[in-house]
């Protein structure tokens, strides 16, 4: 089995030709907010990559809550912003939600009608290790590690630790791996007692952290907090994220 590593729509584009099993990640913050809303009990998320197509949702269902942001700040008339912590604040339980953000919802959007997408971070980084492997094994497919990247076109550190970590607890043979792969691996294994530490000096860290949410950094960047794999599915002629 191969695992590669890829960056942002384009490069999610392109996976997708080979046909692998996705794992999507967007550390700080849009994959590590789905697990944790969908941990909390949300019913499931409904991506969207515009504001206009989050209004239309919420018209036309007033029960659901709208969340996200952009460009790192959330977005004004939505229920929730960008911040994992605010769930822990709202009753999300059992409650649709639409999700907007400037890059990891906008990746997770280009991947909409694609049959195996998982959603990976930090938080769940064993759960959806290990699960994907066994999948990939079981549909004889390879896996494909997509990053949304920093604003979507920049190298995210926090992505990159992020992809070592999950591809670390998978049994790989490490002498047939890309260097891109084997790098995330070995960057994530030196400085996983201190990745807090790393993770801080990350430009997606010290955006949002000029933006007040320097607390998400230390909750995003906790190991395995939770035991479930988010996967993109079509339910009521919409693509949502659900477990």
């Amino acid at each position: 089995m191969n695992v590669s590593l890829w960056w942002f729509k384009s490069g999610a584009q392109e996976a997708i030709k080979y046909k692998p099993v996705v794992i999507v990640i967007d550390a700080l913050r849009a994959t590590s907010f789905i697990v944790t809303a969908l941990a909390l009990g949300a019913k499931y998320i409904i991506p969207v990559s515009t504001v206009d197509e989050a209004f239309k949702i919420k018209r036309e269902n007033s029960e659901v809550l709208l969340a996200g942001e952009v460009e790192g700040d959330r977005i004004q008339g939505f229920d929730i912003g960008p911040s994992p912590l605010e769930l822990f604040k709202v009753n999300v339980k059992g409650k649709i939600i639409v999700h907007r953000s400037t890059s990891g919802i906008q990746l997770l959007c280009t991947l909409r009608g694609y049959d195996e997408v998982y959603i990976g971070s930090f938080l769940n980084a064993k759960a959806v290790a290990e699960y994907t492997y066994r999948r990939a094994r079981l549909l004889n497919r390879d896996i494909a590690i997509v990053l949304a990247g920093y604003r979507r076109t920049h190298f995210a550190l926090d992505d990159f630790l992020c992809a070592g970590a999950i591809a670390s607890y998978m049994p790989l043979d490490y002498s047939s791996l890309p260097d891109n792969i084997l790098a995330a691996i070995h960057l994530y294994k030196a400085y996983k007692d201190k990745l807090l530490d790393i993770v801080r000096l990350s430009l997606s860290s010290r955006h949002i952290s000029k933006l007040g949410y320097s607390r998400d950094v230390e909750y995003c960047v906790q190991l395995n907090k939770y035991d479930i794999v988010p996967f993109m599915t079509k339910a009521n002629g919409k693509f949502i994220v659900k477990i």
